[in-house]
């Protein structure tokens, strides 16, 4: 017997795939039959955007031999998919078909033409790059990034001035993982408590 909707279970940044996110596993159908089983009243399925260069690629995706027109294809097919699945699966639980943003140089334009061609029910702003180098990956380039951009401080500040000039200009209707710049600093307390990175506008 399936259970009944809880209306207090929900996610609003519903994971990835395997099939369309290399740092993830099963299929896009297997992940929302586990919320169904699980009694979840409404997902949001947000799979990672395609980027508009190939130095801003995982290297995961580099090292799966991906370039931005496969990364392209490959999320097309996403949204597709997860609109299928959508209405598939109506019946038994809301779904919403979004996607996870990035954050580089040119962003906006590059995002906002995605919005308009795949109408997206919503995004989660989220960004894995400082100064269009990824951080996120590994501690040795999160260190890189940190040394290139001037240090760990500058690294924090750039991080959250990128940040809040994403949600300006895309006013997501989430922000993701908001303090993902300490993932490699085991003493991000003292980072996230300096004021030095405050900016005024």
């Amino acid at each position: 017997m399936m259970p009944l909707n809880n209306p207090h279970l929900v996610s609003i940044h519903g994971g990835h795939s395997g099939e369309f996110c290399c740092h993830a596993k099963d299929t896009l159908e297997e992940i929302i039959k586990a919320y169904i089983k699980k009694g979840f009243s409404w997902v949001g399925i947000t799979e990672h955007m395609p980027f508009p260069s190939d130095k801003l690629l995982y290297p995961e995706e580099k090292e799966a031999g991906f370039d931005v027109q496969e990364t392209y294809l490959r999320f097309a097919e996403y949204v597709s998919k997860c609109r299928k699945l959508q209405k598939k699966y109506s019946s038994s639980i809301k779904l919403y078909v979004g996607f996870e943003t990035e954050m580089f140089s040119g962003f906006e334009s590059f995002i906002k033409k995605l919005i308009q061609k795949f109408k997206p029910d919503y995004i989660v702003g989220s960004l894995h790059h400082v100064k269009d180098m990824g951080f996120d990956y590994s501690k040795q380039q999160y260190d890189e990034t940190a040394k290139a951009v001037g240090g760990l401080e500058a690294l924090y500040c750039e991080y959250f001035d990128q940040q809040y000039e994403m949600i300006k200009a895309l006013k997501p209707e989430v922000v993701g993982h908001f303090d993902l710049i300490r993932i490699f600093d085991p003493k991000y307390q003292i980072q996230l408590k300096k004021t030095g990175c405050a900016k005024t506008n």
